[in-house]
């Protein structure tokens, strides 16, 4: 039996995509949260962010090395104050 391709203008289909925005909003603020030297923290959440956004392995690996330089300088918002 072939799979059949979900109609995106279902109801349901619109009512799946509203969870996963709140699940993909709920999972970045939990990452936010988390402050830079708690890295392994962060590094469990990259996994789910990544299938959510469906990043590229390179896309994946720039935002590792990203993560590791911006908790080396003192968090994401240091640059404003913020920290």
């Amino acid at each position: 039996v072939a799979l059949e391709e979900p109609d995106p203008a279902s109801p349901r289909a619109a009512a799946r995509d509203t969870v996963d925005l709140l699940y993909l909003k709920n999972v970045l603020v939990k990452y936010l949260e988390i402050p830079p030297v708690e890295q392994d923290k962060r590094e469990r959440l990259l996994p789910v962010i990544s299938m959510l956004l469906q990043f590229s392995p390179d896309e994946l690996k720039r935002i590792r090395t990203s993560a590791v330089v911006t908790a080396d300088a003192g968090g994401w918002f240091s640059g404003f104050g913020f920290n």
